[in-house]
């Protein structure tokens, strides 16, 4: 990490979030349109950015909340109040096949929590064994939910969580992880990511409430925004992800 460079934490959360919407914006009017496939498949590209530098924010949450109890339920709210607008974008239809990322997210700090409990355990090598169990589980239970990036999304957070200690390693790790997956483009769209989580300066940037509730409530309500546009402007074009 680079103390001295200007990216915070609040910078990368507008990176996040400005390439989220590009992602959702090609999903929800660009997709099935054969017309503006180069321009789906470059803001797609470009939205694949976003969720490593989300995992990375949950990593740094995690270290630095006051409760993380209460950081658990606002994700679990926020997760159940986006599952309709996600699914509406992902198909205009409620089915829950798939979770939101708040979901993966959500089972990522579970998986944290657990895994950085003080356990009385004085052999290393059990105490390892234990902590591989708790993210297998929980790498397991995404796949099962279907969430958003499944076993894959678990991996990249838990990486992101050690990737201080040994930036090469873990950058490596994922991916590695989504190599696995065969997303190429994902694997290729994650390294501008890592660049940033490189020069992340350690610093939360500037510090307010109605910030803070931005950055949570943004998801839902431009899914929302988006779906409506979406119904209103193309109402007899399908839409597919």
């Amino acid at each position: 990490m680079k103390p001295n460079s200007p990216i915070s934490s609040n910078v990368l959360k507008w990176i996040a979030i400005i390439t989220m919407v590009v992602d959702h914006f090609a999903v929800i009017f660009l997709a099935g349109n054969n017309d503006y496939a180069l321009e789906y498949n470059i803001c797609r590209m470009i939205g694949r950015i976003s969720f490593p530098l989300f995992a990375f924010m949950l990593t740094e949450g995690f270290r630095h909340t006051s409760d993380i109890k209460k950081y658990m339920l606002r994700l679990g709210i926020l997760a159940i109040v986006s599952e309709i607008p996600s699914d509406l974008a992902k198909g205009m239809q409620i089915s829950f096949k798939s979770q939101n990322i708040f979901f993966e997210l959500l089972i990522g700090l579970i998986v944290l929590y657990f895994i950085e409990k003080k356990y009385i355990i004085k052999n290393k090598d059990l105490s390892m064994i234990i902590r591989f169990l708790i993210i297998a589980a929980g790498a397991v239970f995404a796949t099962l939910i279907h969430a958003e990036y499944k076993w894959q999304g678990i991996v990249v957070i838990v990486a992101f969580y050690y990737i201080k200690s040994n930036f090469i390693l873990y950058s490596i790790a994922i991916e590695v992880s989504y190599l696995i997956n065969s997303d190429l483009v994902l694997a290729i769209s994650v390294i501008p990511a890592l660049i940033l989580v490189y020069f992340y300066n350690g610093k939360k940037g500037s510090d307010s409430k109605i910030l803070k509730w931005f950055f949570y409530l943004f998801y839902p309500v431009h899914l929302a925004i988006f779906v409506t546009l979406r119904y209103i402007s193309y109402k007899y074009y399908p839409v597919s992800n």
